[in-house]
């Protein structure tokens, strides 16, 4: 399987292969708790990963505008489809992050603005559940 990556999509592909490759550490636990299966599928990614650095280079920024990567379909697959769940984890967690932070702003000015407004908390009644959502306790 053959495809090209300009300079931009490279660097992110080399960060999240380098994040990967922090697994293969596990190798030797692996081999210690004689996870034979799980070495071997850990030594495929380091395989896998280290083929693609080959190919993208090793330093952390690209030089060139564009990479032609060429893998097997299996390694590709098995490659950016770790990347891909990776990437997906790191994307809802910072979606969570950051509706959660823009949630409790909004509270603090709906708060901040209904008493200016109106003398008083406009949001109290709700309040419990907002905190029950936020993994507090009601009052």
């Amino acid at each position: 399987m053959a495809f090209v990556l300009d300079r931009i999509q490279r660097d992110a592909v080399y960060r999240f292969v380098v994040s990967d490759l922090a697994e293969v550490g596990n190798l030797a636990s692996a081999l210690e708790a004689d996870e034979v299966n799980r070495a071997r599928w850990l030594r495929r990614n380091f395989d896998q990963a280290t083929q693609l650095l080959d190919q993208i280079g090793w330093q952390k920024v690209g030089s060139r505008e564009c990479y032609e990567v060429v893998l097997s379909a299996a390694d590709a697959l098995a490659l950016f489809g770790r990347l891909y769940e990776r990437a997906r984890r790191v994307i809802n967690d910072s979606i969570s992050e950051f509706a959660n932070t823009v949630l409790k702003e909004a509270v603090c000015i709906a708060e901040v603005s209904g008493q200016v407004l109106g003398g008083h908390d406009s949001l109290s009644p709700q309040r419990s559940h907002l905190r029950a959502v936020e993994g507090e306790q009601p009052e």
